[in-house]
């Protein structure tokens, strides 16, 4: 068990090697896991306004524990965060260039921003109420839901389901999407938009082109755009079907 219980302001745990929380665990202070250590978390960890959770080796939140950050969580080059419960983020979570996070559990943004540098592979359930910035590699093999804003300068890889309900998604580098996108709300194109799935433009959308979007044949639904009645779709750059 990391101690002290709770971990005060100014306060440093280094993880060097495995250690486990077992306990209804608040951290004030900086919890830090070395190249060579392993946290796992089998009960709550709350990480306060003040406080700092930084992973350079490998972080497991486990099934039926939780995370909720309301501070500073990063993922660090080198390291490895697993969620296989519940992960909440209030505040700032970032994996960094070199870092991996690994969703196949709960995770939610309900406030501050969720900034991808690494890659981020979701296969559990997502849902976005704040603001989710990938500058690398983000994946979704799974349920996306997006309310707010998801701005991808990137590489985006939709490959499960995508809802974009109350939101906007920017992309101005690379998405691809061979799985299902609905779209209620607002998708801007400034790159290279390409689909071999199935998009559903419903009766709020909005789908706005104004670089390279691309119908590809040969997917699970040969690269379909459906737009209900009420949907609108501008194009100010090249539309075309492959």
């Amino acid at each position: 068990q990391i101690q002290p219980i709770p971990n005060p302001f100014l306060s440093t745990i280094s993880v060097g090697d495995e250690k486990k929380n077992l306990e209804i665990f608040n951290n004030q202070g900086t919890i830090s896991i070395q190249v060579t250590g392993t946290l796992t978390n089998l009960a709550t960890l709350d990480n306060a306004t003040s406080g700092l959770v930084s992973n350079r080796g490998h972080m497991i939140n486990e099934v039926g524990a939780t995370v909720s950050n309301n501070g500073t969580l990063e993922n660090l080059g080198g390291g490895v965060l697993d969620n296989v419960g519940n992960l909440l983020n209030g505040a700032a979570l970032s994996n960094r260039a070199g870092a991996k996070l690994i969703n196949k559990g709960s995770l939610g943004l309900y406030n501050g921003v969720l900034r991808n540098e690494g890659t981020l592979e979701n296969r559990g359930t997502l849902e976005n109420f704040a603001r989710v910035e990938n500058r690398g590699d983000f994946s979704n093999y799974s349920s996306l839901t997006n309310q707010n804003e998801v701005d991808n300068s990137g590489s985006f890889s939709n490959r499960g389901s995508f809802v974009n309900d109350s939101g906007t998604l920017a992309n101005s580098a690379y998405f691809f999407s061979d799985g299902e996108v609905e779209n209620s709300a607002t998708i801007t194109n400034d790159l290279s938009f390409g689909n071999q799935g199935l998009i559903r433009n419903t009766s709020t959308g909005l789908i706005d082109n104004r670089f390279t979007m691309v119908m590809y044949g040969g997917g699970a639904s040969n690269g379909i755009l459906d737009n209900d009645v009420g949907g609108r779709i501008t194009n100010s750059g090249m539309f075309s079907t492959f």
